[in-house]
C-alpha cells in the first residue's frame, strides 16, 4: 500500500519542475526583447536629417580646406616659382664654385710651403757644402803639433800623477810616484809599487776610484800624444825625402769634401 503512494506522488513533482524552467525561460525571453527596444530607441533618438546634416557639414569643412590649400599655392605664380628655382640653383652653384676655389687655394699654400721648404733645404745644403770646403782644405787636413809639446803635456801629467801619489803615500817621494806613473801609463806595469798598500795607508776604496780616473785619462792622454808624435815623425821624414828627392814632390792630402745635396 506504501509502495502504490509513491507511484501516484512523483509525476506531480516533475509537472512543477518543468513550469519552473519554462517560466525561467520566458522571462529570459522578455528581459532580451526589452533590451533589444531601449538599443533601438536610443539609436532612433538622432532622426535620418540630423546625421544627414552632419555628413554635410563635414563634406563643407573639407571644401573649405581644399580651396584654403589651393588659395596658398595659387599665391606664388608659375615665373614667381620659376625664379626661385633659378636663384636655388645659382646659389647652389655659387657653393659649389666657393668650395671648389677653397680646395685650389688650399693647394696653392701647400704648393708654396713644399717650394719654401725645398728652398730652405737648398740653401742649408749650400751653407753646409761652404763651410764643409772652407774647412777641410790642404792646411785644415794637415793638423801639425810639435813634438815638444806632447813630450811636455806627458811630462806635466806625469809630474802631476806623481805629486798626488806622493801626498797620499808617505813613502814615497817624487821620483818614485814619477817611476809608478810612468810605468802604469805605458802598460809596463811591474807591480813593484801599489799605492794604498803601505801599513799606514788610509781611505783605499777612494784612492783606487781616484786612482782608476787617473789612470784612464791618462791612457787616452798618452795615445793621443803618441799619435801626434807619429804623424809629426812621419811628416818630418817625408819633407826630407822631397828635400833629398827620394819622393815626388805632390801633396799626399786627400781630396775637397764635398758632401752631398
Amino acid at each position: 500500500m506504501a509502495v502504490f503512494v509513491r507511484s501516484t506522488e512523483m509525476p506531480a513533482v516533475v509537472t512543477d519542475d518543468a513550469s519552473r524552467m519554462t517560466a525561467a525561460m520566458e522571462e529570459r525571453r522578455a528581459l532580451k526583447d526589452r533590451e533589444r527596444d531601449t538599443g533601438r530607441a536610443r539609436r532612433e533618438r538622432v532622426p535620418g536629417q540630423a546625421r544627414t546634416a552632419a555628413a554635410e557639414e563635414q563634406r563643407a569643412l573639407k571644401d573649405r580646406e581644399r580651396d584654403a590649400g589651393r588659395a596658398r599655392r595659387e599665391r606664388v605664380p608659375s615665373q614667381a616659382r620659376t625664379a626661385a628655382a633659378t636663384e636655388e640653383r645659382r646659389a647652389v652653384a655659387a657653393r659649389r664654385r666657393t668650395a671648389a676655389e677653397r680646395v685650389r687655394q688650399s693647394y696653392r699654400v701647400m704648393v708654396e710651403w713644399r717650394r719654401g721648404i725645398v728652398r730652405c733645404r737648398r740653401a742649408l745644403n749650400g751653407w753646409r757644402r761652404g763651410i764643409t770646403n772652407a774647412l777641410y782644405t790642404e792646411d785644415n787636413l794637415q793638423v801639425q803639433v810639435p813634438v815638444y809639446v806632447s813630450l811636455l803635456l806627458i811630462a806635466g801629467y806625469v809630474s802631476v800623477g806623481a805629486l798626488m801619489f806622493g801626498l797620499w803615500e808617505s813613502d814615497w817621494d817624487f821620483l818614485v810616484g814619477s817611476y809608478f806613473c810612468f810605468i802604469t801609463l805605458s802598460t809596463i806595469g811591474f807591480g813593484d809599487f801599489v799605492p794604498g798598500t803601505g801599513p799606514d795607508a788610509w781611505a783605499s776604496q777612494e784612492k783606487l776610484c781616484l786612482c782608476s780616473v787617473y789612470l784612464i785619462v791618462g791612457l787616452a792622454l798618452l795615445a793621443m800624444c803618441f799619435d801626434l808624435m807619429q804623424e809629426e815623425a812621419r811628416n818630418t821624414f817625408r819633407r826630407c825625402g822631397r828635400r833629398v828627392g827620394l819622393l815626388p814632390r805632390t801633396s799626399n792630402v786627400e781630396p775637397r769634401y764635398e758632401p752631398r745635396a
